[in-house]
């Protein structure tokens, strides 16, 4: 889910990822079930793997 965010030129998002009031960068390549939140940005062409950022507990 994306809400209130900026995603670049070539960005891929995983699935059951959140992004929140984030910027993503060009190419970025952003994971499955990755939570984004509160002005998170990632750099153009940084990878996070899947599930690499969380910010609950839910499995």
């Amino acid at each position: 889910m994306i809400e209130r965010s900026i995603i670049g030129f070539g960005a891929r998002i995983g699935p059951r990822a959140l992004i929140r009031d984030g910027v993503i960068g060009d190419g970025a390549d952003i994971g499955a079930r990755c939570e984004l939140l509160r002005g998170a940005r990632v750099w153009p062409g940084v990878s996070i793997p899947d599930g690499g950022i969380r910010y609950s507990s839910d499995v």
